[in-house]
Parts: C-alpha cells; sequence; structure tokens
C-alpha cells in the first residue's frame, strides 16, 4: 500500500490511507488477516475497490 512497485511485483493501486486511520481504526479492531482485510475494504478511500484490496492479499498473504 506504497507508492513504490517492486521489481516483479503487482503494481500496486491502493493508495489513499494515513496512518492514523491505519492506526486507529483498522490494526487496533484486526486480529488477523482476514479481519484486517475486512476492515481495508469497511474504510477504504475514495477511488480503492474491494478487487484491489482481495488482489493484494492473494498476492502477498494468499488470502
Amino acid at each position: 500500500m506504497d507508492n513504490f512497485d517492486r521489481a516483479g511485483g503487482p503494481n500496486d493501486q491502493i493508495t489513499g490511507y494515513t496512518m492514523q486511520t491505519l492506526e486507529q481504526v483498522i490494526l487496533k479492531h484486526a486480529y488477523g488477516l482476514t479481519s484486517f482485510r475486512d476492515r481495508l475494504k469497511a474504510h477504504r478511500p475514495s477511488g480503492v475497490t474491494n478487487q484491489q484490496i482481495d488482489n493484494y492479499f492473494a498476492y502477498y498473504f494468499n488470502l
């Protein structure tokens, strides 16, 4: 979830989350990767789709 694409990785199109949101709204209430993914979807910034989040998790975490 950054603007830097690593060689061989997917084109990461997820942007717009703030550190404050990640810490206070998402990570604070996530108890594993699945709930983390669900929290990201529930609080996604404008322009980010559920499919983009699913693709990211499928690539990095096999979810």
